[in-house]
């Protein structure tokens, strides 16, 4: 069984960290943005992951899974005693990450060719995200930063909301199990964790610190507008 992704992607992400919370042992492999192996993309209608490919008993070809949430609801249904019960983001969770995902991608696409992801170690790689994600934000890179501080100010309230809805701390100390709600906010927060100049609320810093703990999938080192890391600012 592997699992094909981008560590950047939050879809993917979501995937990653139920395997970590709930320990199934699976090969990940990191693609580089913009190219499949050529037995994969054959078999696929759209170019998108993740791609969980199963190798089925008493067949030579492997069966594909691509939609996050089916995948989860496999795995969760194939090892062991269910991890959660309901294989949906609620409405409420849903529409708020939807509100802020724009603005997001604002903050977060132009800081990932600064970090060390996998899926752009080739310089056909980057410039093929670079001019992906530039269309379709409709903006340079660097329009993009200039614009930090307002559009993390844009998706703190919608966090600030969003942390209202869900019982953060219920979970912290054990009074309620794991949901896809938890999963998905996670995998929303761990991208943001690489913007310097968006504070996340208190309770969700904790939970994205506890989920990435539990799960193994670390955050990201934050970078600032001018291109370089918080570290970097602080020496």
């Amino acid at each position: 069984m592997k699992l094909y992704v981008y560590d950047s992607c939050p879809f993917c992400t979501r995937v990653r960290t139920f395997i970590g919370l709930k320990n199934i042992i699976c090969d990940i492999e990191f693609l580089q943005a913009g190219q499949f192996p050529p037995h994969i993309a054959s078999r696929v209608a759209k170019k998108i992951v993740p791609i969980l490919e199963v190798n089925s008993e008493g067949s030579n070809s492997a069966v594909l899974m691509q939609e996050s949430l089916d995948i989860i609801a496999f795995l969760d249904e194939s090892f062991g005693a269910h991890l959660i019960r309901d294989y949906v983001v609620s409405n409420g969770i849903n529409r708020l990450l939807g509100s802020i995902a724009k603005a997001s991608s604002k903050l977060c696409y132009p800081r990932m060719p600064q970090l060390a992801l996998p899926e752009l170690q080739s310089d056909h790689a980057k410039a093929f995200f670079i001019q992906s994600r530039e269309e379709r934000m409709g903006c340079s890179f660097s329009e993009a930063l200039s614009h930090s501080d307002e559009v993390a100010s844009e998706v703190l309230a919608g966090l600030i909301t969003l942390n209202s809805q869900l019982l953060l701390n219920a979970l912290l100390i054990n009074k309620r199990g794991i949901t896809l709600d938890d999963i998905a906010t996670f995998a929303e927060l761990r991208n943001l964790s690489m913007v310097h100049e968006l504070q996340l609320p208190e309770p969700m810093k904790l939970f994205a610190d506890y989920i990435a703990k539990q799960s193994g999938i670390p955050l990201f080192y934050p970078i600032c507008k001018l291109g370089h890391s918080k570290e970097v600012i602080n020496d």
